[in-house]
């Protein structure tokens, strides 16, 4: 008998011969039976599973449930088809666990998942909110320095649907609806917001998402623009060692440790977890290696460059402290650049500028970070020490007012202000 394909590339026996539900239930018993002798390894367990699932036409079953034309209707089957189909063939993915149909329905299992995925694959594709997957785009984590962007993709929405949708994740009660409406909620607010940025600021909003979605503590951001590149140069270069890190930090701070029992990792590093809980720290070392990265690179990476006109209006709040001083207004300018240069990504990724362009903004960028340890002491040293009598309180003033006028500023950068 000619055999039919879906969508997914799952290939299944003829639809003019469908399986029962309580038959494929009972045959996927039987595979998951053998499976567990070690009769058949687990990637042919799960094309078998596959299988007998698309021959119960269960998916068809849930998409003729919703009210809605008959080709989104289709288009929802494909989509079922395609999530289904992962979540069964790809062990990593936080989906089906073979074990669990020994006494589970296979069937009961795919039906409730498809349920729950409806909504939002229905909004993925027609929502006039966008989607998820506009939050976290491969191209955008390209941007972040992840050599693996569409399995970083794929992992992050497996995590956040696994958390909007199953049971069977320990991170949280995901049965409980309160959960299943704040993570929701969670992924329509940053996804909104992702929606007029690019670059680092996409990368933050996608790490305020899984941070948030999940209740833990975000990463702590170092201080000095030096540090933050060390540790972003070596989690780039090698996926674990951020995971590596907070494991040496939970060793040692919270289980109580002896130092020199755990594996070195670099002392940086272990310091972007200061602001970590017990409960936080442990919920984040159940998540994929790359993920952890994205938590920390988040923290730690540049931030977007604002408009020139929110430059100069970050630079005028800091003049207007002193207004009618001349050497006040001198350093408040070159204090500006240096904290901008410092914090934030050499150019607007917005702005339309050609590759000397470019270059000649990475160079002035450059020059301005080397002066800041001077400027910094110079804005100390002056009278009344308006902004703060050391580097590092200045420092926090500084961001607390570049923060506020971020907040405050709601429209999006056009070409004109970035370039």
């Amino acid at each position: 008998m000619p055999e039919t394909t879906n969508t997914a590339g799952v290939s299944y026996g003829p639809l003019t011969a469908p399986l029962p539900p309580r038959v494929a239930d009972t045959e996927a018993r039987s595979v998951a039976l053998e499976w567990k002798a070690g009769e058949i390894s687990d990637p042919v367990a799960r094309q078998r599973i596959a299988e007998l699932i698309f021959r119960a036409d269960v998916l068809r079953q849930v998409a003729c449930e919703i009210q809605t034309t008959p080709q989104r209707r289709l288009d929802l089957i494909e989509d079922l088809e395609q999530v289904i189909t992962h979540k069964i063939l790809d062990p990593e993915a936080n989906g089906l666990q073979i074990q669990r149909l020994q006494t589970a329905s296979a069937c009961g299992w795919a039906r409730q998942l498809a349920r729950s995925a409806t909504t939002s694959l229905l909004r993925n594709r027609y929502g006039a909110k966008g989607s998820r997957l506009m939050l976290f785009a491969p191209r955008e984590l390209s941007t972040a320095g992840q050599p693996h962007a569409d399995a970083v993709n794929r992992k992050i929405n497996d995590m956040l649907d696994t958390l909007a949708a199953e049971t069977d994740n320990e991170l949280i009660t995901a049965d409980d609806p309160d959960e299943r409406n704040h993570v929701e909620n969670v992924l329509d607010k940053y996804t909104n917001a992702a929606r007029y940025t690019r670059g680092a600021d996409r990368i933050r909003h996608q790490v305020a998402a899984i941070t948030e979605g999940l209740r833990l503590e975000p990463a702590t951001r170092l201080d000095r623009r030096a540090d933050r590149d060390h540790i972003l140069s070596i989690i780039r270069n090698d996926q674990r060692a951020a995971r590596r890190s907070l494991e040496a930090f939970v060793a040692v701070v919270f289980d109580g440790e002896d130092p020199d029992d755990v594996e070195p990792v670099e002392p940086l590093l272990m310091c972007v977890w200061d602001d970590q809980t017990p409960a936080s720290a442990r919920r984040i070392l159940e998540l994929w290696p790359d993920i952890v990265t994205l938590i920390v690179e988040g923290a730690n990476a540049a931030r977007s460059r604002p408009s020139e006109q929110l430059a100069r209006t970050f630079k005028r709040t800091i003049r207007r402290m002193i207004p009618a001083d001349a050497t006040w207004r001198e350093i408040s300018e070159v204090l500006g650049d240096c904290y901008l240069a410092s914090e934030c990504e050499p150019y607007n990724a917005f702005a339309p500028l050609t590759e000397t362009q470019r270059k000649a903004r990475e160079k002035a960028s450059i020059i301005s970070r080397s002066r800041t340890d001077a400027t910094l002491q110079w804005a100390s040293d002056f009278p009344g020490s308006p902004l703060g009598a050391t580097g590092e309180r200045i420092w926090a003033r500084l961001t607390r007012t570049f923060d506020d006028l971020l907040e405050d500023s709601q429209t999006p950068a056009t070409d004109a202000d970035a370039a």
